[in-house]
């Protein structure tokens, strides 16, 4: 019985946090869709390092995971959620701080498709 409990308990933990993911990427789309019809550089970028924020994340949350820490005898679950909260923190601070330049990358390239694709609407207006 205790056993089942616990399961259901883990499995309903890891269907909230995909949902939590999911919820994430999707704003995230909504906002670069948004910022990309106004043409709102100001928008583009923060969607971009929102971006660059939420993948620091999910690299940091990767790479705590090898460190074997349930091995550690004074771990707790309580530990793991806060690990988890500080990983999203650092996320946010990293991408604040610079980042890894992912956010830029985004930028240049979403700006130069931008520019790309307003040279050639006026060619084949003309020459629909």
């Amino acid at each position: 019985m205790e056993l089942s409990a616990l399961t259901n308990t883990y499995l309903t933990q890891t269907k909230m946090q995909l949902e939590s993911q999911q919820s994430k990427v999707d704003g995230f789309q909504e906002a670069l869709n948004n910022a990309i019809k106004k043409e709102d550089d100001k928008a583009l970028r923060s969607a971009c390092a929102e971006f660059e924020s939420y993948f620091l994340y999910i690299m940091l949350k990767e790479m705590r995971k090898t460190t074997n820490s349930k091995d550690n005898p004074l771990y707790s679950h309580t530990e793991e959620i806060f690990q988890g909260l500080l990983d999203e923190e650092y996320g946010k601070s990293l991408a604040k701080a610079g980042g890894i330049g992912l956010a830029e990358m985004m930028y240049k390239q979403i700006k130069t498709e931008q520019t790309a694709s307003a040279e050639t609407a006026p060619e084949t207006a003309t020459t629909g």
